[in-house]
């Protein structure tokens, strides 16, 4: 008896001591995560502070730049950002291999746009299908509903603050040069706080749209472009394409063209007011970007920001890419003057609106 009474004796005391024990530990190990949240939401990106996020996917470019595993701009430094004709970037190998190959082998075929399309009000942008070479394009909220991953983690991501506070970092100088009239509004501190991802919530008045959408060119029998040389709605801050090229395609043509003016620039934005695109020997090629898997080309648009799609062969292969842009479509004009857009990089002052 007296054996057993020791036992239990030491069991009444053990047990608790060991649910004390562990009480302890419990609260030093949140005490532990709390300070390294707090450290961690110190670390600036470049000059601009975002929000810690404990977000395992979160890195750094060589220069000390906050990114993300799945930005688009995630091996981008300032010293890559081009200012002439407009402030644009070309990145190789923009994704790493692994998401790239995702997004690859799950690109949507035709018959998924058609059926994903069928779908659509035409209020809603119902597309008609069975034209040669013309763009079809998966929307935010369907990327959402209809696609695998990791196609809504990158909507996610490129539609966030983090982006936002990426695109501004990188191209701070381009939208201060190129584009005062939207300068303002985009170092306003409360934007993230407003940002809008299209197809998330309703529209507001001060919504400033950041989404992605998936695309395609549909095959041609005949060489043809289905983009000259245009001016994107002057709306828009930024736009970028992600190629997806199918392995197999072997089609020639279908390349990025950046475009700059021969003369003053004021005598062809007119006739582009009037044209929408525009072939012309005031125009010349400055650089031409392959259609190439996993290649980018990311640019603020601007008056000047003149590019266009160069001929492509006949083939049976879409034209395969992801398009991340940024839009202020709903308060353009509270913020687009005559006056004020661009007015450092043109000869005279050309005014946004009659874009």
């Amino acid at each position: 008896m007296t054996g057993i009474m020791k036992q239990l004796l030491v069991a009444i005391f053990a047990i608790p001591m060991l649910l004390f024990l562990t009480l302890i530990s419990e609260l030093w190990r949140n005490n532990e995560e709390g300070n390294s949240s707090t450290i961690s939401s110190k670390i600036p990106i470049s000059s601009l502070q975002q929000p810690y996020l404990p977000d395992r996917n979160i890195k750094y470019t060589k220069n000390g730049r906050r990114t993300h595993h799945f930005s688009i701009l995630q091996k981008v430094e300032r010293e890559n950002v081009h200012m002439k004709p407009f402030p644009h970037l070309v990145i190789r190998e923009a994704l790493p291999q692994d998401i790239y190959s995702r997004i690859d082998s799950n690109f949507p075929p035709s018959d998924l746009f058609q059926k994903i399309n069928s779908f659509r009000k035409v209020s809603d942008g119902k597309q008609n299908f069975g034209k040669e070479n013309y763009r079809y394009d998966i929307l935010p909220q369907e990327i959402r509903e209809f696609l695998p991953e990791p196609y809504p983690s990158l909507l996610e991501y490129h539609s966030s603050c983090a982006f936002y506070l990426e695109v501004r970092d990188l191209f701070e100088e381009g939208i201060q040069r190129f584009r005062p009239d939207f300068y303002k509004f985009l170092n306003n501190k409360n934007l993230c706080s407003e940002l809008f991802s299209e197809g998330k919530k309703d529209s507001s008045e001060d919504e400033f749209l950041m989404a992605m959408r998936v695309g395609i060119n549909s095959p041609s029998k005949i060489a043809s472009s289905n983009k000259g040389p245009h001016i994107d709605r002057i709306s828009e801050i930024f736009g970028s394409l992600l190629y997806v090229r199918n392995e197999s395609d072997k089609t020639a043509g279908g390349d990025f063209h950046i475009h700059s003016c021969r003369r003053r620039c004021s005598r062809i934005l007119n006739l582009l007011k009037k044209n929408k695109q525009l072939e012309s020997p005031l125009l010349k090629i400055i650089k031409t970007v392959k259609y190439e898997a996993n290649t980018l080309v990311f640019f603020i648009n601007s008056p000047l920001s003149i590019h266009s799609v160069g001929l492509r062969h006949p083939g049976n292969f879409n034209r395969q890419f992801l398009s991340i842009y940024g839009d202020v479509m709903k308060i353009s004009k509270k913020y687009v003057h005559d006056e004020s857009c661009c007015s450092n990089c043109v000869e005279g002052v050309i005014g946004c609106k009659f874009l």
